[in-house]
């Protein structure tokens, strides 16, 4: 059974009324919050097999700051279409077909699930 620790982007920045949703950066509230991301990923010792992250730009410069804080090496990390802007049975679909090799995976993404969506995605299928 796979580990799954799934952590949406730090506060994005709206100052560019030009810059499409994929390319915001993140806003200084964003950046500072994500250095104490860092901190507690590092304090905790959190290592994992594989970590996924979104290709928005929010969502990679998030994981480039708490990297520091994962044991892991991030030049490894893939970076996919596939957790932007999708809903869960999509990002499921997309963790399930990962090899059964990968214990744990931490995954970075665009938008986090819904409450509903989260709490049906463990309802078992009939």
């Amino acid at each position: 059974m796979k580990e799954i620790f799934i952590l949406r982007h730090a506060k994005s920045s709206w100052n560019n009324i030009n810059l499409s949703d994929f390319e915001r950066p993140l806003a200084k509230r964003g950046i500072n919050d994500a250095n104490k991301m860092c901190d507690y990923l590092s304090k905790n010792s959190f290592s994992v097999d594989k970590v996924l992250c979104s290709n928005a730009t929010r969502t990679k410069e998030t994981l480039d700051i708490i990297s520091d804080g994962i044991e892991f090496e991030i030049s490894d990390a893939r970076y996919t279409d596939d957790l932007y802007f999708k809903g869960i049975d999509k990002i499921l679909s997309y963790l399930r077909s990962i090899d059964e090799e990968t214990k744990s995976i931490f995954c970075l993404l665009y938008t986090s699930p819904s409450p509903r969506d989260a709490t049906l995605s463990r309802m078992p299928s009939s």
